[in-house]
């Protein structure tokens, strides 16, 4: 049986290989290049609308909010080249 020792250090090293978001109906999967990727458009389905506007804007995308919560939709799919100016609408559960 591991310690808690190990399972720690592994448990970080698996969280520094990838990064994954929750939603209550499932679980979206981000590669690391997602957050260093300037050229495309972020997933951020499950993010918090001030986490999710960060990330569109540091790429230079202008962002129209619905509602209120963590982000359901986005108008523009993730992986999308971006092509600027762009707006992208997040619906907010």
């Amino acid at each position: 049986m591991a310690d808690s020792a190990d399972l720690s250090a592994r448990d970080a090293k698996e969280a520094a290989d990838s990064l994954s978001v929750y939603t209550p109906t499932k679980k979206v999967a981000r590669s690391k290049a997602d957050s260093t990727d300037n050229k495309h458009v972020p997933n951020v389905i499950g993010m918090g609308a001030r986490n999710a506007v960060y990330e569109m804007k540091k790429r230079g995308l202008k962002v129209k909010l619905q509602g209120t919560g963590a982000v359901k939709e986005q108008s523009i799919p993730a992986g999308t080249e971006i092509t600027k100016p762009a707006t992208v609408n997040l619906i907010l559960e």
